[in-house]
């Protein structure tokens, strides 16, 4: 498992008269969870980055224990990325486009250092470009969306705008800059293919 991800961890339990009551799980001797209906099972959203041993212990109606199993479980750090990037691209009729750019590199980034520019046709330089302001948070998105695109698409930007960048068709390469350097891309530079 990536830390950050939830664990499921889904146990059965019968004994000879089908009395069991509940199952208990346990990280060592750390209650996380119980269930008291079949199928038995917990969820676990909140570890970090180890080896766990995790034990489903089952009880009879009586309270008393009469089954356990034990499972490792190993938990790895996520890989963080080395900067932002572009990770979503819409190109829908008339004025429904948007761009999604994503900050999984562990740390809030301060977006003035970047812009957004496009290139026409795959011909000609790169546009002047669109600053963006403001501060990404770790694991948060940053949606730029044109001004006349659906409500849909409008409501979940971050910034809505008729800026030319945001005019892309299919055959306009749309990149994302930092302090002036190129730093990722959706399409190809001087190609005007039709790729979205």
């Amino acid at each position: 498992f990536i830390e950050g991800e939830e664990i499921t961890i889904t146990a059965s339990a019968t004994d000879t008269d089908g009395s069991i009551s509940k199952v208990v799980f346990y990280e060592g001797s750390t209650i996380l969870g119980e269930d008291t209906s079949a199928p038995f099972s917990f969820n676990w959203p909140d570890f970090e980055a180890g080896n766990y041993t995790i034990t489903a212990m089952a009880f009879d109606d009586d309270n008393a224990s009469t089954i356990s199993t034990a499972i490792d479980v190993s938990v790895e750090a996520p890989t963080l990325a080395t900067d932002l990037f572009i990770s979503e691209y819409i190109e829908g009729s008339s004025y429904n486009k948007a761009i999604e750019i994503s900050n999984f590199t562990g740390s809030e980034i301060d977006l003035s250092l970047y812009s957004l520019h496009k290139q026409t046709n795959g011909s000609g330089g790169w546009s002047s470009g669109l600053n963006l302001s403001g501060i990404l948070a770790q694991g948060d998105v940053y949606v730029i969306a044109h001004s006349s695109a659906t409500s849909a698409i409008t409501a979940q930007a971050d910034i809505s705008t008729a800026s030319s960048e945001m005019t892309f068709n299919g055959n306009d390469a749309v990149s994302l800059f930092k302090s002036g350097n190129l730093l990722d891309i959706v399409g190809v530079f001087n190609n005007g293919s039709n790729y979205g």
